[in-house]
Order: structure tokens, then C-alpha cells, then sequence
């Protein structure tokens, strides 16, 4: 059997080739292009076999959209895709359509112990929930529930819930945040709004702004005309911008509490797994970071998470890997 897969963003989409083996998935050619290129899935997988030849009889395409109501339409794209019917569009006789952060799911009860690096040791507890967190053009959230026989992912808009500061400088950078959405969202602060390229962006912005850390003009010029959360990452790994370093030594704090409150959440005994390009980018700066101590720093059930451990997944193709589970899962 022969699996076309996708991991298809509002930026880049990646497909491959994939085979089932007799204890793990296979992934093949894989081809990566700007998704603005295409005016439709259709054609996108179109010029893929063009490119490299051959067929599927299956697929799993995993895009950066949510389903509603049997369509799917890509932020940014201009697409449409309607799950029942893009099965006869492309030519492939069965489809999986899943979001993009479904996709990390499916893939982290696959992930062998090259596929990801321990953050924060535990003892996880075989066949207890488990939950994954990717940081990157958002917050993608799920939860995954085993069900005797294998592990469900659990779909979430978690990345939308309140962002609840947990100090004064914290405080602060809501109130500014709260402040720019007053118009757009009725003032609602979300954690995908500091946890994202976009909140790199933000958390900067804040520091510079407050006076709490110093801008450096060259900083502001490399910027300029590149991804800002990019350039800052690369400063901040380097140790070359004070106030890069800053932003992220805030940024991975605060991810690191709203992992713990996910691991509450999910009761996730079994692991709290770290996707996404921007955690994938800067173990580093993770490890430097106050993120462990904010992801314990849980009051009256900070026992509870005591034995849970925290994996950073480094395994770039982890989206494919999920989109050919999808396509091979009967229940997906």
C-alpha cells in the first residue's frame, strides 16, 4: 500500500510518499512548496505527482485549519476543501483529512526515544493520558486518551484560553495586550496571542517599550523584512541581544505554565510532549529558562504533576508521520 501524506501550512506544504512496514510507518520522497502557489489541494497534489511520479491509494493530509461541518478552509489559502469529495478530486480512493496539530498527536504514541529529548524528567505511567503543546504561526493543543487498545487524540481550541499572568511583569504585558484587542476581540487575551511567532513579537515589543530591556537598532534593522520571532530566536541562542535573551527566558516561562496547567487538565501521568518550529528551534533556551519551575509551580496539586515528564519532540517530519497513521486508522 502506498500512502500520500501532507503537512500543509498557510506558508509551506510539505508531502511525501510513506509505506506501512511490519512494525513502523516508512516515509519516503518528500517535496516541500509555498502553499500561495496553489489555488486549491487539487492542484497542489497534482503538481506533486507530476513531480515525482507514481499514485497513492491513500492519503493523510494534515492542514492548518479546523473542520467544521465537513470543510475545511486554510486561513490565508483561499481553499475550500470538502472532505467528502476530496477523495474524487485528487484520484485516491480513500482521504483523511486532519488538522495539522491532530497530526502531532497521532504521531506522539509512535515516537521512538531518537524522535525526542527529555526537558524534564518523570516517570510516566504506561497507557495515562498524555498531552502535546506546539508553539509556531499558533498554539496547537491536544489530548491523548488511551482506550484499552490504543491512544485517541483528543482535538482542543486550548490554545485560545485565557492567558493567565502569574507575576507583575506578567500582569503588565496582559494589560498591554488586552489594550491592542480591545476593538478586534473585545479586549480577550488569549495564550496563543504570547505564545506564537506573533507573541515573540509581542513579549519584545513589551520589554523594549516598558524599559525593561534595551533595544538594539541592529536588531530593528535585521528585523525588518524577515521573520521578527526568527531573527530573535537566533539572537537569543547566541546570546548576542540582551533583550532577545529576555524575550525568550519570558516566552518559555510562560509556556512552560500553561504546559503544566494542559498536564492538569489531561491528568497527562503519561508525558507533556513540546512541538513546533519555535520549541523545536531553541532546546537551549527552553533549558536555560524558568519553563520547568513555572510548569511545577501548580499550588496544592503540584504533587501531582511530580512524576510527569516533559519531551521536546525534534523529529521535523512528526506532522507526515501523523498523517500516514491517519490514513491507515479505520477510526480516524
Amino acid at each position: 500500500m502506498r500512502l500520500l501524506v501532507g503537512d500543509i501550512g498557510g506558508t509551506n506544504a510539505r508531502l511525501g510518499l510513506a509505506e506501512p512496514g511490519s512494525d513502523r510507518i516508512r516515509l519516503g520522497v518528500t517535496r516541500t512548496y509555498a502553499s500561495s502557489q496553489f489555488d486549491s489541494l487539487p492542484t497542489l497534489v497534482r503538481h506533486f505527482f507530476d513531480d515525482v511520479g507514481g499514485s497513492a491509494d491513500r492519503a493523510g493530509l494534515a492542514i492548518a485549519c479546523p473542520i467544521i461541518r465537513g470543510r475545511c478552509r486554510p486561513p490565508n489559502l483561499g481553499w475550500t476543501i470538502d472532505v467528502d469529495t476530496v477523495g474524487a478530486e485528487i484520484g485516491i480512493p480513500e482521504v483523511r483529512i486532519l488538522n495539522d496539530f491532530d497530526a502531532v498527536g497521532r504521531a506522539v504514541p509512535h515516537l521512538g526515544l531518537d524522535d525526542v529529548v527529555t526537558i524534564r524528567s518523570g516517570t510516566p505511567e504506561l497507557r495515562a493520558p498524555k498531552a502535546a503543546l506546539g508553539a509556531g504561526t499558533g498554539l496547537g493543543v491536544v489530548l491523548l486518551h488511551h482506550d484499552g487498545v490504543r491512544y485517541r487524540v483528543l482535538s482542543s481550541e486550548a490554545g485560545h484560553v485565557d492567558f493567565a499572568p502569574r507575576d507583575d511583569v506578567q500582569i503588565e504585558l496582559w494589560e498591554r495586550l488586552r489594550a491592542r484587542y480591545a476593538s478586534s476581540s473585545a479586549g480577550h487575551v488569549s495564550c496563543e496571542r504570547v505564545l506564537s511567532g506573533a507573541g515573540v513579537q509581542a513579549i519584545h515589543e513589551f520589554l523594549v517599550s516598558s524599559g525593561r530591556a534595551r533595544e538594539d537598532p541592529e536588531t530593528r534593522r535585521r528585523m525588518t523584512g524577515q521573520d521578527p520571532s526568527r531573527v530573535l530566536s537566533r539572537l537569543a541562542r547566541d546570546r548576542e541581544d540582551p533583550a532577545a535573551v529576555a524575550t525568550f527566558d519570558l516566552f518559555f516561562e510562560i509556556f512552560g505554565a500553561v504546559a503544566g496547567n494542559m498536564a492538569l487538565v489531561a491528568q497527562a501521568r503519561g508525558g507533556v510532549y513540546l512541538a513546533g518550529g519555535i520549541a523545536m528551534e531553541n532546546r537551549g533556551l527552553i533549558e536555560r529558562s524558568r519553563f520547568v519551575e513555572a510548569f511545577e509551580a501548580k499550588g496544592r496539586l503540584s504533587d501531582f504533576l511530580a512524576p510527569v515528564p516533559v519531551y521536546l519532540i525534534t523529529r521535523e517530519d512528526v506532522g507526515l508521520l501523523g498523517a500516514a497513521h491517519a490514513a491507515l486508522d479505520a477510526g480516524a
